[in-house]
């Protein structure tokens, strides 16, 4: 069953919901980035400025089915790195990962960013959004930026 993302509903996660997206990173990309996830939920669940925010995505039964996250960086005043995305393999091609992306710019935007950057192997996808590739990493990953203001071109 395909899901519209209209009807992709985007909340915050509860503690116990925190393994259910730690095992889909796990699952897209190992036990080291599975840790790394886990360390960046407990900063979540702490509060404060600089601490990632994490939203999950749930079907109509409140399962999980994806999850994003995003964090202002120390680079620059109103500058953010998205952090986390990861969909159920399920859920991919269902919107899920839209419905998450264009939660974290909004938001984003909402915050008074005026920049955000991400590193990714899928720029194909982030360029779809308007993220711009700054630079190619290797490996296949690559930096990209966004800008959310008309003051500055790249």
């Amino acid at each position: 069953m395909r899901i519209s993302e209209h009807y992709v509903h985007v909340r915050p996660p509860n503690y116990g919901e925190k393994i259910n997206c730690v095992e889909l990173v796990r699952d897209n990309w190992g036990d080291d980035a599975a840790d790394r996830c886990e360390e960046q939920f407990v900063e979540y669940f702490r509060g404060g400025k600089y601490n990632p925010v994490f939203r999950v995505a749930v079907d109509d039964r409140e399962k999980v089915i994806g999850f994003a996250a995003y964090q202002r960086t120390m680079l620059m005043k109103d500058a953010f790195d998205l952090i986390w995305i990861a969909v159920d393999k399920k859920h991919q091609g269902d919107s899920v990962g839209k419905a998450l992306t264009n939660w974290r710019l909004a938001e984003i935007d909402e915050e008074g960013g005026q920049m955000v950057q991400l590193v990714t192997q899928k720029p194909g996808y982030f360029e779809k959004f308007g993220f711009k590739k700054i630079a190619a990493l290797g490996n296949d990953w690559y930096l990209m930026l966004k800008l959310l203001t008309d003051e500055v071109t790249i």
